[in-house]
């Protein structure tokens, strides 16, 4: 357990505490002081008595209702998205809402190296490739490399770099290439406006110019491919290396284009090292998201204060755990603030994180549990069982708000203990701006001990390989 975190446990233990006490709540830099029921906890032993007209299920069939809070009994009067509400919607910069994303069937690649999905799965940018003289001589070139590699390495996993790794240089090179075909050439419809664009994968290069955002992106991709080599190639045992090198090219037969050596056999030792943490569960609008994601067109923003409400998972740092006790209590929270009608919506943010490759997702367990302890309707639940750090919870929220339809232009609520909710409003800016390079959040502001407003940020579309595990 690192020391951020045990400080934020003791401060969570101490100032939970004083909040369950103090029902009068500072107000993050305003003179608030009206009265707040900041006791944070679910009463009744820790169940919803659905036959209680105390709570907004009225109509004694056991069943939790999708009312809307009445303003007239305010059991949260410091919970309103006023402090986040900005006059200008957000600026979605070329991003388009309804633009599907391509898929190669393998979403751990898909997720990490959206421009070489592109460049494989799309027919047109395919054969494109394939067609440009220059490009080819180049890809025949890399493709030798790997076989003659497969070859004559055997265990010697620095022979396997030296073939397949990408040197300054020729990745610069090759952007000259690229840029050629499909900016000056081929023009950008065929793949910087038809896709890198409308995709938001890119998003982080929003503002620049077509050659400069393709030059980028290719750049982006080699040092992810490389880095992914060196982490998880290299991590596999010399012999295991060369069995997986050479399996690769005996399943290909076919010539590999100029990217693929150094690609597959980066993405087949993350999957040989269980290292897919990125893909399982996807795709979500299939699975574990379908039943609110086909519920969202029809609900009705207007009735509720706040569109979501984000609840960040917490790890329970031992293996045999599948949800700490301040994850439940978080849960427990999150749910009284759903059954009183604050938002239609709750979304739980936490991957396979505490302790490392643990085989339980944070976002997993508290969708069970909610729905096992309150009978939390599917409907009313989003996972995003990926985030593995606060960071990437609030980037990850950003991107279901604006992938899946929800408004921009709402504030969300963030519900979590004292100690997360304050190191959101305070502390969070710094980490984001070194970590991500930018802040996923237009703005963050603290309502009460344990809740915040969030508006999403378009840049956290950005699909960001510098960690594999949730790009």
């Amino acid at each position: 357990m690192t020391y951020r975190r045990i400080i934020l446990i003791l401060l969570l233990v101490i100032f939970s505490t004083l909040a369950c006490a103090d029902s009068d709540d500072d107000d993050d830099n305003d003179n608030d002081t009206s009265p707040v029921d900041d006791d944070d906890t679910i009463d009744d032993d820790d169940s919803i008595d659905d036959d209680d007209d105390a709570t907004p299920d009225d109509d004694d069939d056991d069943t939790i209702d999708d009312d809307t809070i009445d303003d007239d009994d305010d059991d949260y009067p410091q919970l309103y998205p006023d402090k986040c509400i900005l006059d200008e919607p957000p600026d979605l910069n070329g991003f388009d809402p309804d633009y599907e994303l391509v898929s190669s069937g393998q979403p751990v690649k898909d997720k990490n190296f959206y421009l070489l999905t592109l460049f494989q799965v799309v027919s047109e940018i395919a054969e494109a490739l394939a067609d440009d003289t220059v490009i080819a001589v180049l890809s025949a070139q890399r493709d030798d490399d790997l076989r003659t590699a497969a070859a004559t390495c055997g265990t010697d996993p620095n022979c396997y770099a030296d073939a397949l790794i990408w040197s300054t240089p020729d990745a610069e090179a090759m952007a000259n290439e690229l840029v050629r075909l499909f900016v000056t050439v081929k023009k950008d419809d065929l793949l910087v406006d038809e896709h890198m664009r409308p995709s938001g994968m890119f998003q982080f290069y929003a503002d620049e110019t077509d050659d400069e955002m393709l030059t980028l992106a290719w750049l982006d991709a080699v040092q992810w491919m490389n880095d992914v080599f060196y982490e998880y190639a290299l991590s596999l045992e010399a012999a295991a290396l060369d069995d997986l090198i050479n399996d690769l090219c005996d399943d290909h037969p076919q010539a590999f284009a100029f990217f693929e050596p150094l690609l597959e056999v980066g993405h087949a030792a993350m999957i040989e090292l269980d290292r897919d943490e990125a893909g399982r569960y996807e795709p979500l609008i299939e699975g574990d998201n379908q039943a609110a994601y086909e519920r969202i067109p029809t609900i009705d923003w207007d009735l509720y204060r706040f569109p979501l409400m984000l609840v960040p998972g917490q790890g329970p740092e031992l293996d045999w755990i599948e949800l700490s006790p301040i994850g439940r209590w978080r849960c427990d929270l999150a749910v009284e603030r759903y059954l009183a009608g604050l938002a239609p919506l709750i979304v739980f943010s936490g991957g396979h994180v505490h302790p490392d490759q643990t085989p339980y997702s944070e976002a997993v367990e508290m969708k069970r549990y909610v729905m096992e302890t309150y009978g939390i309707p599917e409907d009313a639940i989003l996972i995003d069982p990926h985030a593995r750090h606060t960071t990437t919870n609030l980037r990850n929220l950003a991107r279901i708000i604006l992938r899946y339809g929800i408004p921009s232009d709402r504030p969300a609520l963030i519900t979590t203990d004292f100690a997360q909710a304050m190191y959101i409003t305070f502390m969070l800016d710094q980490r984001c701006r070194e970590e991500l390079g930018y802040l996923p959040y237009r703005v963050v502001k603290r309502l009460s001990a344990t809740a915040s407003c969030y508006l999403p940020n378009p840049p956290s579309l950005f699909a960001d390989g510098n960690d594999p595990l949730d790009p």
